[in-house]
């Protein structure tokens, strides 16, 4: 009887533990990153470490470009001038027409373009044939200023 009600307590612990993912924009805004762009990120990241960047380093972050109206994903390892950076444009697959993945990515950047032809990303079915309006030297510049340490 114990140990059930140790088990169910701490069930109800961990349950009340569970935050969602969020990040805080510069304006002091709280704004929820959508699951979509939290898995596209991590999945995009395990991809590249395992199969291409063999460094535990490189990470796949993600911020909303509120010029554009788009979340976009920035690939690199965290220095100063990172090298490669690849930056993807996210959005949701509402249609379903990518499975088993509920988003879709656009590679932004040419080195994102190159890496997505790679046998090891093709699974993503990153289009690297749209043109984007994204400002790329901006996005890059956020990214190295929100997650680069100082």
């Amino acid at each position: 009887m114990k140990k059930l009600f140790f088990i169910a307590l701490s069930c109800f612990a961990m349950a009340g533990c569970d935050v969602p993912n969020s990040q805080t924009s510069d304006e002091g805004n709280k704004n929820e990153i959508p699951e979509y762009v939290t898995s596209a990120a991590s999945n995009v990241s395990d991809a590249i470490v395992a199969n291409m960047i063999r460094n535990p380093d490189f990470n796949c972050n993600s911020i909303y470009d509120e010029i554009t109206n788009n979340w976009t994903i920035g690939c690199f390892i965290p220095e100063k001038n990172p090298s490669p950076f690849l930056l993807f444009k996210v959005t949701e697959d509402k249609d379903k027409t990518n499975p088993p993945f509920n988003y879709k990515l656009v590679a932004i950047n040419g080195k994102a373009k190159q890496y997505a032809e790679n046998k090891a990303l093709r699974m993503f079915k990153i289009d690297t044939k749209s043109q984007s309006d994204i400002n790329i030297d901006q996005m890059i510049s956020a990214y190295t200023a929100k997650f680069v340490p100082k």
